[in-house]
């Protein structure tokens, strides 16, 4: 990923010695199902870095390959797996990995979806160090970061992608010179953050507007969040929360209340309405609610299902 690389570029401008990298294997992707590259495999290959990129963690070569660096340190980012036991006893000092979130808050895979999907005002960065269990270790350094009301997560990963490298490089001077401070985590703040499937992304219009704009925020750029009109999913990328008045009549949560060109589609909630200004069709292309309503034929009183 770019957090990655962005990572890999300040150590090789540090003090500090990159052995190697280790990555995923190839992927295919697009049409033609071509083995694309990862970006940390085409950085590697432009450093002339050794690239490591294991079936297995468990592979004997691979464990035999990172045993043969004589590492003082194993860095971890945006890699996915639990590290076995055999792997972390094999660096000189330990294994650290890099964290978005304010851990113990938000173990997982998706920490920065959920704590935009939960509303949540802060989060942040952790460095740790690395145990057999999901984000468990002490705690070496951590930043912490507002979240924007305005914030997507893509926003976001952009955000803590820049403080990433001075946390990082912090946490390696620390511990280069014997001065980090392992700090262990508070098991009875611990949230999670589970991996997302695309059924997160269906959004249920039973919940408060604000939880529904929350979920749009979050669920950028996979799986979405997402409705269906008239049969055909429409995916939603941009919303407000417009307060409803008191003594206001309500309507079925899903329904569209109002439909304006400049300011967008308006629909009943659990609590309150939402504003829809940015979509998109299945099949289509992503477009603003102007051109959404110009061309296609939809109508107050119509409701947005599950199906």
């Amino acid at each position: 990923s770019k957090f990655t690389v962005g990572l890999i570029e300040a150590i090789l401008a540090s003090e500090h010695q990159l052995l190697a990298v280790v990555t995923t294997t190839e992927k295919a992707k697009g049409r033609g199902r071509q083995l694309m590259a990862s970006p940390v495999k085409l950085l590697a290959e432009k450093q002339g870095l050794k690239c490591l990129q294991p079936d297995s963690l468990s592979d004997p070569n691979f464990i035999e390959s990172l045993k043969g660096l004589s590492a003082d340190m194993f860095l971890v980012c945006d890699f996915g797996k639990i590290l076995p036991k055999r792997i972390l006893q094999l660096p000189k000092i330990y294994a650290i990995n890099l964290h978005t979130s304010i851990l113990p808050k938000y173990r997982g895979a998706a920490p920065i979806n959920w704590a935009i999907i939960n509303g949540e005002k802060e989060t942040g960065l952790s460095v740790f160090r690395i145990n057999e269990y999901m984000d468990q270790g002490e705690i070496i350094v951590q930043r912490k970061v507002d979240i924007k009301a305005s914030d997507t997560s893509a926003d976001l990963k952009a955000r803590l992608s820049h403080l990433a490298v001075g946390v990082v490089l912090e946490a390696l001077d620390l511990i280069a010179k014997g001065k980090a401070i392992l700090k262990k985590q508070n098991e009875q703040k611990m949230s999670l953050a589970p991996k997302l499937k695309k059924q997160d992304g269906l959004v249920n219009w039973c919940l408060s507007a604000l939880e529904i704009h929350n979920r749009i925020r979050g669920l950028q750029p996979w799986p979405g969040a997402f409705s269906y009109l008239n049969g055909k999913l429409v995916k939603f990328f941009q919303s407000e929360v417009v307060v409803s008045a008191k003594g206001e009549t309500r309507n079925r949560p899903g329904e569209i209340v109002a439909i304006g060109q400049k300011e967008g589609i308006l629909i009943e909630t659990g609590k309150d309405r939402v504003l829809i200004s940015d979509l998109q069709l299945e099949g289509k292309r992503r477009m603003s609610s102007w051109e959404f309503i110009s061309g296609h034929n939809i109508k107050i009183g119509e409701k947005l299902a599950n199906r």
